[in-house]
């Protein structure tokens, strides 16, 4: 196709051409007007010259003969000229001898004007015709406007001549660039849109040969350029339709596109076999309404719909949904909206994915990942736990220790012997904590070695007396004379049990009592087992609950946790030490009456079967009374005293004690002892002492209190009114056979014997060797400090002691020491940094291979192996028993 133009010219040239022309024609006449302005200016000035010459010397001549006439003629001549506005004579001394004026031009013209004629004023001196001195002036005031009328008359018919002639000009142009541009234009966009978009490359565009390399050249060929570049994308939009075919069709995640209203528009086979359907034209027919066939949880859709409508598109929205057979699966959708011309919701598009597999494997992975997590932070809080509460119970153990094997009075020993029982106590629980976490971890351990069972269930009876004390419960442990008590095994776990199982008990108990019982269930040769009970009196629990009382965190419901207290841990904990142990742990309960646990555990006997509190003179044979209106409290002494032979009789209250004492007597066969309980009904004990005292037939017997008050001066008290002996609940054995011994007039060999220091002196340093040993001690608590420097003092050792890793150091630098006691957690250094440094050929340490002994609060599983890496030599936890700080010390001397 070719396009006819109707001349040779192109737009630029045309454009050009016109320019041109108006340049030209208004230079023309903006040349003539400045021509015409420069000889208006002339003419003016010539006129203007001419006559004030001419009036100049007649105005002087009248001036000097003050000739008023002839003056008023001059001025009247004057104004023969129009432009001439106003006219004056002066004389010398500026007095008017003529004047005359007339009313000046308005206009809007006078900017003009004076733009032409711009002097308006002129003052002519007038001069003496003889002696040639001024005697006075003329004075002209010209109207300009008057004076330019001409010029701008003139000038006005050329500047409206030259407007027409553009007008003229710029109309023979227009129609001129109507037929050369604006008509050939048309007729491209004609021919242009004439184009077939389906095959524009069928109508290309032929530029006339005088046209080729201008504008209209140039943009046919940007035309063509264009039509051939459309052609040739629509080929390549029919290919990619045709793979985007392909992959529509064998995509593995479902694409889709759906109306608002939940039907589904266009979906592609991978959506539909996602849902379970065989192609898509059963899903089509199948499903209507996404929202309600679809979502499991239709408000799932309406939150899809929210973020959709709102943002304009989805990510990776997860949702679970139905499948043909309506089964569960989870998807992952993302999709956009598509607007209409209106900007309204048309349908929205997207892609859909089944991630059930994939979320169930990251759920696992996750799952995995938080327990590991769980673990190691458990971990470590514990490890920071436990170091963090064991050093300040090393002080308190310490200094108790300390004061135990100091000269104490009874009473002072005693309470001693609570305090530190108190934080054995305290150590325990937070070694339950430690034991849950290793119990977890499958990592539990069990020692063996040889213990009293009698004295490791009597210590957790005085410890829980306190307890029950202050509740004002009755508290009792019995312990069966079959039970044999020297064994073997870890008394710990047992103390860690019975503590728990017992805590509880008075707990949940706010009146009534509670019982240890320990009973021999069986015995071979070589091991028994032992049957624990607790029974108490408390508040019981329900039967509903009795089957997860054994399981971490459980209690019977939440008002227990907030009433009581507790976590629910120490159950848990019971049941698996007592597994490990080969026994069993049950519970029996009534809600509201009571509950009673009981675990059996199976211990080793030991070699030697001497029972120490069974080694006493024979006072088998006396006659004994017990007096107490406690049934259970009866039961234990009755069997303790037959066990050590006597002769037991009992009574439940004075009154009855009374009548037993007379038939005694009157049978011939006195008690010698009576053990009275200090709190009974209508007489307690001090009154039926003092009945018992004043009576002449039964005043030498022996009397021995039982009391679970203890009040401060009531042991001096009874003294008084006549008793041997003062007793406390919980009744030990021992204590019990002490007292017994005692008032009979008899003593056994071991209790005369002054207790055992604490500190057990090894043989295997001589007291030179530990004056010279130099120890270095880093520590950075204070109490600590102290404590470590008495144990090492109390041994016989010299010590420094410094506060910090950094300040280990610098010791060490100067002093040549042969141990340092390192604690690992330090302030500024710690002790696995300073060890380091320590052992660093390259530090300024005077000895290298100093031996290091780990003092520290870190008493996890693994810590003494982590410090042995660390290169310390050995290992001392936290609390520290002097024995073991000394074993390490020799260790070390002669290794």
């Amino acid at each position: 196709m070719q396009i006819k133009f109707y001349n040779k010219i192109s737009i630029k040239q045309a454009v050009s051409i016109l320019i041109i022309v108006i340049i030209i024609v208004s230079s023309l006449n903006i040349f003539q007007i400045l021509n015409d302005l420069i000889k208006e200016r002339e003419e003016v000035d010539s006129t203007i010259s001419q006559v004030l010459s001419m009036f100049q010397h007649q105005a002087a001549l009248a001036t000097f003969y003050l000739d008023k006439t002839m003056t008023n003629n001059i001025i009247n001549g004057l104004f023969r000229y129009k432009a001439i506005c106003k006219a004056e004579i002066k004389n010398d001394i500026g007095v008017v001898l003529a004047s005359k004026e007339r009313q000046v031009s308005k206009t809007k013209l006078i900017w003009l004007s004076s733009i032409i004629t711009p002097k308006t004023n002129y003052e002519l001196p007038l001069i003496h015709p003889d002696i040639g001195q001024q005697i006075g002036s003329l004075n002209i005031y010209l109207d300009n406007y008057l004076l330019a009328k001409n010029f701008i008359n003139r000038t006005s018919v050329v500047i409206f001549g030259s407007l027409f002639q553009n007008v003229i000009l710029a109309l023979i142009l227009t129609i001129s660039f109507y037929y050369s541009l604006t008509l050939p234009i048309l007729k491209l966009s004609k021919e242009v849109a004439s184009v077939d978009l389906q095959k524009p490359g069928d109508k290309f565009i032929d530029s006339p040969k005088n046209h080729k390399k201008d504008e209209f050249g140039f943009l046919i060929n940007n035309i063509n350029e264009l039509l051939k570049g459309f052609d040739e994308s629509l080929e390549v939009r029919r290919i990619a339709e045709k793979k985007y075919r392909n992959i529509f069709e064998n995509a593995t995640e479902g694409i889709f596109q759906t109306t608002p209203d939940g039907k589904i528009i266009t979906a592609n086979k991978a959506f539909a076999i996602i849902y379970g359907f065989s192609s898509t034209e059963d899903l089509f027919e199948t499903v209507h309404d996404i929202g309600k066939q679809v979502y499991v949880d239709e408000e799932q859709r309406k939150e899809f719909q929210r973020i959709i409508n709102e943002e304009g598109v989805i990510k990776e929205f997860e949702a679970k949904h139905y499948r043909k057979d309506r089964s569960i699966i989870d998807v992952s959708i993302s999709a956009h909206v598509v607007y209409d011309e209106n900007k309204n919701v048309q349908y929205y598009e997207g892609i859909l994915e089944d991630i059930t597999q994939k979320k169930q494997s990251i759920e696992f992975k996750i799952a995995k990942e938080a327990a590991e997590s769980s673990n190691r932070a458990k971990s470590e809080f514990l490890a920071n736990m436990s170091h963090e509460i064991r050093t300040p119970m090393n002080g308190v153990i310490g200094m108790t220790t300390l004061l135990l094997d100091t000269d104490l009075t009874k009473e002072q020993r005693e309470y001693a012997d609570i305090v530190r029982y108190s934080s054995e106590a305290l150590l325990t629980i937070i070694n339950d904590i430690l034991d849950f976490s290793k119990i977890e971890a499958g990592k539990i351990e069990f020692e063996t070695y040889d213990f009293d069972l009698r004295a490791v269930v009597e210590d957790v009876a005085e410890l829980m007396w306190v307890k029950a004390e202050e509740k004002l419960i009755e508290f009792s442990c019995f312990i069966h004379p079959d039970v044999p008590s020297l064994l073997q095994g870890d008394s710990g776990r047992i103390r860690q049990i019975l503590l728990n199982l017992s805590g509880n008990a008075i707990k949940f108990t706010s009146r009534g009592s509670v019982i240890i019982r320990v009973t021999l269930d069986k015995e071979d040769e070589s091991s028994v087992l032992i049957r624990f009970t607790i029974i108490d009196t408390g508040i019981g629990i329900p039967k509903d609950k009795l089957d997860t009382l054994f399981k971490p965190f459980s209690q019977t419901d939440a008002s227990i946790t907030r009433k009581y207290g507790g976590t629910g841990l120490g159950l848990s904990i019971s049941k698996k030490l007592v597994e490990m142990m080969d026994g069993e742990i049950g519970v029996n309960s009534e809600h509201g009456k009571g509950s009673t646990f009981y675990f059996t555990a199976r211990f080793k006997k030991q070699s030697t079967t001497i029972d120490k509190d069974a080694y006493y003179p024979d006072i088998g044979g006396k006659r004994i009374i017990v007096v107490d209106d406690n049934s259970v409290n009866i039961e234990i002494l009755r069997a303790y005293l037959e066990a050590f032979g006597l002769r037991v009789s009992t009574a439940k209250s004075g009154k009855e004690a009374l009548i037993k004492f007379n038939q005694a007597m009157e049978e011939g066969d006195p008690y010698e002892i009576a053990i009275l309980d200090y709190i009974m009904p209508n007489i307690d004990g001090e009154g039926l002492g003092l009945l018992i005292k004043n009576d002449l037939d039964l005043k030498d017997t022996k009397l021995v209190m039982l009391s679970s008050r203890n009040q401060k001066g009531e042991a001096a008290r009874m003294k008084e009114i006549g008793f041997s002996a003062y007793l406390t609940k919980p009744i030990k054995r021992s204590h019990l056979l002490d007292s017994i011994m005692m008032v009979a007039g008899k003593v056994r060999a071991n209790t005369e014997k002054k207790p055992k220091s604490i500190f057990t002196v090894s043989n295997l340093l001589s007291e030179n060797t530990k004056r010279n040993l130099r120890i270095l001690v880093a520590e950075d608590n204070a109490v600590n400090q102290k404590l470590i420097m008495k144990y090492l003092n109390k041994m016989g050792f010299n010590a420094d002691i410094v506060g910090n890793g950094k300040e280990c150091l610098e010791m060490l630098e100067k002093v040549m020491y042969d141990i340092v006691l390192m604690d690992v957690k330090m302030p500024e250094l710690d002790g696995f940094d300073a060890t380091q440094i320590i052992r660093d050929p390259k530090s300024q340490i005077l000895n290298h291979n100093i031996p290091i002994i780990a003092m520290t609060a870190h008493a996890m599983k693994g810590d003494r192996e982590k410090c042995i890496e660390a290169g310390m030599n050995d290992y001392v936890s936290k609390p520290i028993k002097p024995n073991e700080l000394l074993e390490a010390i020799e260790r070390q001397v002669h290794r």
